[in-house]
């Protein structure tokens, strides 16, 4: 009895193993499938460096920085003209950083341009392109194009610097697919790739892609865990005096909305809010926050009270000589 029943368990625990391993196979299927690989006709270091791409930043909608890649110049080296894999480079094999599905993001790029290691100054189009991988099925569809609406960023800039970040927004869905994916950008001089463009083969189907760079990051989605308002702010503050109220949710939330006097009326709709009371004694705030999950709110009260006396201006140093150019610190002590 003691043999069959070690059996069943040994058999019942094979089964579970099998299981899990299966599971976690088809969980991670859509990111293990074979991304296309994207090329420009004369990639890297061919003398045609034309709308490198240089700083890739990404914030949340507070302007928080949660990813920020310098300036590099051309990651590849070409040799052969409209060769694959021209100026394409996987710059992350790992989660570079997460977004979180229903926050609001800004994408930030600065590019180069240059002649055989020359600066080119002159006003040349550059055209701007990303996608996200939103659903994890190894491509970019035209529906996972998040790249409308950026500036020309050349402006005569050198190789390995850049000029001015061109930054565009846009929102991670809800439901979306939680797990690796991937992120591609593509510069391109004079050619613009638009939703369908997540491929170009330089100059061997359309779109053509002659020059400019093309970079995939790997990154992670994730679905927001709670829903749950909150800030804090003081608990007594000075009649006609600024108050500032700071959100507990800066990221993975789709709005806020602020209810001063919690009458109805929405008198703000920022991720934090600052406030002038002009009416003593309790004033009361809501915060209304909405993510994936749904919304939820929370009342916080203040006490505004007058000033009973006029303030006494007053402040210290941190030292009453010092040489010139050097540095005093103050102290406000009114």
């Amino acid at each position: 009895m003691m043999k069959n029943f070690t059996l069943k368990q040994n058999v019942l625990g094979l089964i579970l193993i099998l299981l899990g391993v299966f599971g976690s196979a088809a969980l991670n299927q859509s990111f293990a499938q074979s991304y296309c690989t994207p090329y420009s006709y004369y990639g890297c270091n061919l003398n045609y460096d034309y709308g490198t791409t240089e700083q890739v930043q990404i914030k949340d909608i507070s302007k928080n920085l949660i990813y920020a890649k310098a300036a590099d110049g051309c990651n590849t080296t070409s040799s052969t003209p409209n060769a694959a894999g021209n100026g394409f480079t996987l710059i992350s094999s790992t989660p570079a950083f997460t977004l979180s599905s229903g926050s609001k993001y800004t994408l930030g790029i600065s590019v180069s341009m240059t002649y055989n290691n020359t600066t080119v100054y002159n006003g040349y189009a550059i055209n701007l392109a990303a996608w996200i991988d939103i659903n994890r099925d190894g491509t970019f569809s035209a529906s996972e194009y998040i790249a409308t609406g950026w500036g020309n960023p050349v402006s005569g800039n050198a190789k390995g610097v850049g000029g001015a970040i061109m930054e565009n927004t846009f929102t991670i869905p809800c439901g979306v697919s939680p797990g690796k994916t991937r992120m591609r950008i593509i510069t391109s001089y004079s050619y613009t790739m638009g939703a369908s463009g997540s491929c170009p083969m330089g100059g061997s189907g359309s779109p053509y892609h002659y020059y400019g760079e093309q970079e995939d990051y790997t990154i992670t989605l994730a679905n927001p865990a709670s829903l749950a308002a909150g800030f804090y702010m003081p608990s007594t503050a000075y009649l006609g005096t600024p108050v500032k109220m700071t959100n507990s949710n800066p990221t993975g939330y789709i709005a806020h909305q602020w209810d001063i006097d919690d009458n109805g009326s929405i008198e703000y709709n920022t991720t934090n809010a600052t406030h002038i009371f002009n009416t003593a004694g309790t004033n009361c705030v809501r915060l209304k926050s909405q993510n994936c999950l749904g919304r939820d709110s929370t009342l916080r009260c203040i006490n505004i009270v007058a000033p009973s006396s006029k303030p006494v201006v007053d402040f210290a140093s941190n030292t009453n000589e010092v040489e010139r150019f050097g540095t005093v610190n103050f102290l406000d002590l009114s």
